[in-house]
Parts: C-alpha cells; sequence; structure tokens
C-alpha cells in the first residue's frame, strides 16, 4: 500500500495478508519518510523486516515509537500478534502497573493505644489486586508515655500469608516516614483480600490519660 505526498500519516506496519497495522504522524521524530511497499522494501528509512509474529517493522530508531506505552500513544490492533518484549520494551512498566497506597484502618479504639488498650490489628481489604512494598507508620506518644514504651508489630498478614521468614515482632519506629532500607517484597493480595497487621505496646506501661497514637499504610503497586 502506497500513500501520495499530501496524507498526513505513514505505514509502519503490515500483516500477512498487506492490511496496514498500525500509522504514525508524518514528520515525527525517527520517521521514515515516504511510506514503503511491503514487497518492495522501504523508501528513505529503512528495510522493511519481518518478526516472528509476522509484522513487518522497520530496521530504525524510530521503531521504539511504535511501543503501546510510546510517546506517540500508538496502540496495536486487539488481537494483533506481537514479539514477547514488545509490551515491556524502553523499561516502561507493565500496563496498569501504578504505584498507590493501602490505609490499614484500626480495629480498636481508633488507633489509639491507652492505660486500657494495649493491643490493636490494623487491616484492609483492597479493592484492586495490589502488591505491597512499604509500610510507613506514623506514631506520636503524648508528653508523658515514657521512654520505654515502644510500638510493636507482629508479621503483616496477606491473607493467611506471613510477610516474614520468622514470626517475631517489629518496632514500629523501623517503619518511619524516615526509614531507609525497608522496602519489602510483599505477596500479591488479590481484590477483597484481607492484609491485617497486630500491634501492641512493650515496655513501660502507658500512665492513666496518656496516649499512643498510631496510623499505617502500605504503599505499593496497584496491578490492575
Amino acid at each position: 500500500m502506497y500513500y501520495a505526498d499530501g496524507d498526513d500519516f505513514d505505514v509502519v506496519g503490515w500483516d500477512e495478508d498487506e492490511h496496514v497495522l498500525g500509522q504514525r504522524p508524518r514528520g515525527a521524530r525517527g520517521g521514515y519518510g515516504r511510506s514503503a511497499s511491503p514487497r518492495g522494501g522501504a523508501a528513505r528509512g529503512g528495510a522493511m523486516t519481518r518478526t516472528p509474529a509476522g509484522l513487518h517493522l522497520p530496521r530504525t530508531p524510530g521503531a521504539a515509537m511504535l511501543h503501546p506505552s510510546g510517546p506517540m500513544g500508538l496502540l496495536m490492533p486487539p488481537g494483533t500478534p506481537h514479539p514477547p518484549w514488545f509490551q515491556s520494551a524502553l523499561g516502561v512498566s507493565p500496563p496498569m502497573e501504578l504505584m498507590n497506597t493501602l490505609p490499614l484502618t484500626p480495629e480498636t479504639n481508633g488507633g489509639i493505644f491507652t492505660s486500657a488498650v494495649s493491643t490493636i490489628k490494623f487491616s484492609a481489604r483492597p479493592q484492586r489486586p495490589f502488591r505491597g512494598e512499604r509500610p510507613v507508620a506514623v506514631v506520636k506518644r503524648s508528653a508523658g508515655v515514657l521512654p520505654g514504651t515502644s510500638l510493636q508489630a507482629q508479621p503483616i498478614f496477606v491473607g493467611v500469608i506471613p510477610q516474614a521468614v520468622e514470626i517475631g515482632a517489629t518496632d514500629l519506629d523501623e517503619w518511619a516516614p524516615t526509614a531507609f532500607g525497608v522496602r519489602l517484597a510483599m505477596t500479591d493480595a488479590a481484590q477483597g483480600t484481607l492484609v491485617s497487621v497486630v500491634v501492641s505496646t512493650v515496655g513501660s506501661a502507658i500512665p492513666p490519660g496518656e496516649q499512643i497514637v498510631c496510623n499505617i499504610t502500605i504503599y505499593g503497586r496497584a496491578l490492575a
């Protein structure tokens, strides 16, 4: 198939039956000049080559523009065969994998530890598939809380799977917003899966009238 000089697009690929698979605006960076015939090779832009999937693509740097997440936003037509690397070229994250947050809700006393409340479970059920990476805990102590009083968390659970290789407690100060090197590779949580962690006070008791307020959020990737 050929395009006249007055057309606004160049053909960038054909299938085995010479149906056009994609087009790009003429004159874009990395362009191919005038379009080429699938039988007769390319005009001034580089020879056409056949991928294992049967898609003809030009061997030029501009071929990167064909990536579905590329700057031109060109998408392959639904059902069009393409090489395995096509979806992950140029270092682009897989489709629909976005950074997001999962706030955990305290199930007791609004997340406030007192002389009468020493253990609180924090939990959430993500409404989209989610992979947690970084728990962040913000802990605020009233002036009368003794320095020896700390909050410690049991392992985070995704469903029934603990996110630790040994059952034990972790001081929540290790999950402070300023902490470094505490990123996790958590198990994927399907939509509606319970994500939970149990936190308890350890050390000196909280005096009457004093309190420790705790909020926990898990940062990670929404997978769909």
